[in-house]
């Protein structure tokens, strides 16, 4: 197995407290402005935990 090589990445721009719409319901997220390339979004484990997110890693869904 390839050992995996982590980089630190700077975070150029944060979003503070921005509205996001799931399914008609909006949640307040703070976004950090990072170039990942193939990511359009990525949601930090705080955001899972406080909203009881469930995922489905198998169906790439998740539940709020």
């Amino acid at each position: 197995m390839p050992e995996l090589q982590c980089k630190p990445m700077l975070c150029g721009l944060v979003k503070r407290r921005c509205p996001l719409e799931i399914q008609n319901i909006f949640f307040s997220v703070d976004l950090l402005i990072m170039s990942f390339g193939d990511f359009y979004m990525i949601l930090c484990m705080d955001w899972l935990i406080e909203y009881g997110v469930i995922l489905d890693y198998r169906r790439k869904k998740f539940l709020i």
